[in-house]
């Protein structure tokens, strides 16, 4: 039997890495203080950057950390290789918007790895991978995007009008890649559908490793 302990503290009030039941006591890092980029280099002087999308792409966490990224994407060189790891709902077309300018924009070489649901803003990050990667236990969704908007009627529409556009542009780059149909992208745009697709149905739709179109 083997119990997790979640900080320090807990491990230490056990004054035992064993409980009564012979249980092990195992310490788990503090995740607390929010997403990061795991940079390691080889002897050659190549760089490995890792980041994990894990949660929802939200202005509140993640703008400090997408501010790295893209400027790591900006400086880096043939030689490096920036990992997304993603398994999120999705999040802010802003922040998506960016990250996706920089991996077009980018030297470096991108992977991104669909791990677990990749759905929404996290599906156009996946997609702009130079090489991309679909677990088996992954599943995608897509849609046409949601906003709240304030302000003056003739505002509000020119924008909804503006995003519509946007997001058009990349749900017909997934028909491109052979992620989704006409026809699913069609009900996204006019029926505002989701559309779910499982992992499997993606590997046999784009193969479990995709080069990049």
């Amino acid at each position: 039997m083997i119990k997790i302990v979640s900080d320090a503290k807990s491990a230490k009030a056990t004054q035992s890495p064993r409980d009564e039941a012979g249980g092990v006591f195992v310490e788990l890092p503090d995740l607390s203080c929010g997403p990061k980029i795991k940079t390691t280099s080889s002897e050659e002087g190549c760089f490995d950057h890792h980041l994990y999308l894990y949660s929802a792409l939200n202005v509140e966490t993640w703008s400090n950390v997408v501010d790295t990224f893209c400027r790591l994407l900006d400086l880096a060189e043939e030689t490096e290789t920036m990992h997304i790891h993603i398994a999120s709902p999705g999040g802010s077309v802003f922040l998506m918007g960016r990250m996706v300018s920089a991996i077009k924009n980018t030297k470096a070489k991108v992977i991104t790895y669909g791990e677990g649901s990749v759905s929404s803003a996290a599906t156009a990050i996946w997609a702009a991978g130079h090489v991309r990667h679909i677990l088996p236990g992954a599943y995608f969704m897509q849609h046409m995007s949601s906003q709240l908007l304030f302000g003056k009627t003739t505002d509000i529409a020119a924008k909804s009008i503006f995003c519509v556009s946007y997001i058009e542009k990349q749900l017909k780059e997934l028909i491109e890649l052979g992620l989704f149909t006409e026809e699913e992208v069609s009900d996204m745009i006019e029926k505002s559908a989701d559309i779910f697709i499982s992992g499997r149905e993606a590997i046999s739709r784009v193969g479990a490793i995709s080069p990049k179109v």
